[in-house]
Protein backbone atom coordinates (compact mmCIF):
# COMPACT_ATOMS: atom_id res chain seq x y z
CA UNK A 1 0.00 0.00 0.00
CA UNK A 2 1.34 3.20 -0.94
CA UNK A 3 1.11 6.64 0.47
CA UNK A 4 -1.96 8.28 -1.15
CA UNK A 5 -1.40 11.26 -3.52
CA UNK A 6 -1.82 13.62 -3.36
CA UNK A 7 -1.48 14.29 0.17
CA UNK A 8 -2.64 16.68 1.59
CA UNK A 9 -5.62 16.98 -0.59
CA UNK A 10 -9.04 18.62 -2.21
CA UNK A 11 -11.33 17.57 -3.35
CA UNK A 12 -9.63 13.85 -3.81
CA UNK A 13 -7.18 11.88 -2.73
CA UNK A 14 -5.96 8.28 -4.34
CA UNK A 15 -4.69 5.21 -2.28
CA UNK A 16 -3.36 2.37 -4.39
CA UNK A 17 -2.86 -0.72 -3.52
CA UNK A 18 -0.82 -4.13 -4.85
CA UNK A 19 -1.72 -7.57 -4.23
CA UNK A 20 0.57 -10.38 -5.17
CA UNK A 21 -2.75 -12.79 -4.82
CA UNK A 22 -6.42 -13.19 -4.74
CA UNK A 23 -7.70 -11.84 -1.38
CA UNK A 24 -10.19 -10.74 0.62
CA UNK A 25 -9.67 -6.34 0.95
CA UNK A 26 -11.06 -3.79 3.72
CA UNK A 27 -10.15 -0.45 3.21
CA UNK A 28 -11.75 1.95 5.60
CA UNK A 29 -11.12 5.91 6.64
CA UNK A 30 -10.84 6.71 10.08
CA UNK A 31 -10.97 10.97 12.04
CA UNK A 32 -8.88 11.26 14.84
CA UNK A 33 -10.60 9.96 17.23
CA UNK A 34 -10.39 6.76 15.65
CA UNK A 35 -14.43 7.13 14.18
CA UNK A 36 -15.19 5.33 11.13
CA UNK A 37 -15.71 7.87 8.36
CA UNK A 38 -16.27 5.76 5.46
CA UNK A 39 -15.08 2.33 3.80
CA UNK A 40 -13.67 2.23 0.63
CA UNK A 41 -14.04 -1.51 0.62
CA UNK A 42 -15.55 -4.17 2.73
CA UNK A 43 -14.25 -7.51 2.58
CA UNK A 44 -14.06 -7.31 -1.18
CA UNK A 45 -12.95 -10.27 -3.05
CA UNK A 46 -9.93 -9.40 -5.69
CA UNK A 47 -7.82 -11.12 -7.66
CA UNK A 48 -4.15 -10.49 -7.85
CA UNK A 49 -3.19 -7.12 -9.49
CA UNK A 50 -2.83 -2.98 -8.56
CA UNK A 51 -5.95 -0.98 -7.44
CA UNK A 52 -6.64 2.62 -6.87
CA UNK A 53 -9.48 3.84 -4.41
CA UNK A 54 -10.46 7.32 -4.59
CA UNK A 55 -11.69 8.96 -1.39
CA UNK A 56 -13.49 12.11 -2.13
CA UNK A 57 -13.35 13.77 1.16
CA UNK A 58 -17.22 12.60 2.35
CA UNK A 59 -18.47 10.15 5.23
CA UNK A 60 -20.76 7.89 3.95
CA UNK A 61 -23.52 9.98 4.62
CA UNK A 62 -22.13 11.87 1.05
CA UNK A 63 -21.22 14.82 3.25
CA UNK A 64 -17.75 16.28 2.97
CA UNK A 65 -15.69 16.04 6.16
CA UNK A 66 -13.62 18.89 7.81
CA UNK A 67 -10.48 19.53 7.16
CA UNK A 68 -7.95 18.21 9.30
CA UNK A 69 -5.52 14.47 9.39
CA UNK A 70 -7.45 11.17 8.67
CA UNK A 71 -6.32 7.53 8.37
CA UNK A 72 -6.79 4.93 5.97
CA UNK A 73 -6.42 1.56 7.10
CA UNK A 74 -6.26 -1.87 4.98
CA UNK A 75 -6.28 -5.22 5.69
CA UNK A 76 -5.78 -7.55 2.93
CA UNK A 77 -6.26 -11.56 4.31
CA UNK A 78 -5.26 -14.54 1.42
CA UNK A 79 -7.88 -17.30 0.44
CA UNK A 80 -7.06 -19.01 3.65
CA UNK A 81 -8.20 -16.37 5.99
CA UNK A 82 -4.16 -15.12 6.41
CA UNK A 83 -3.92 -11.44 7.45
CA UNK A 84 -1.00 -10.66 4.34
CA UNK A 85 -1.37 -6.65 5.00
CA UNK A 86 -2.74 -4.55 7.92
CA UNK A 87 -1.46 -1.54 7.61
CA UNK A 88 -2.20 2.06 8.46
CA UNK A 89 -1.33 5.53 6.45
CA UNK A 90 -2.15 9.10 7.85
CA UNK A 91 -3.50 11.29 5.01
CA UNK A 92 -4.93 15.43 5.67
CA UNK A 93 -7.83 16.73 3.98
CA UNK A 94 -7.64 20.87 3.65
CA UNK A 95 -10.54 22.85 2.13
Amino acid sequence: MSQNFPNPFNPQTSIMISMEEDAQLDLTIFNLLGEEVTRLAINEHRPAGYYTFIWNGTNTMGSKVSTGVYFYHAMIRNTQGKVVLNKTRKMIFLK
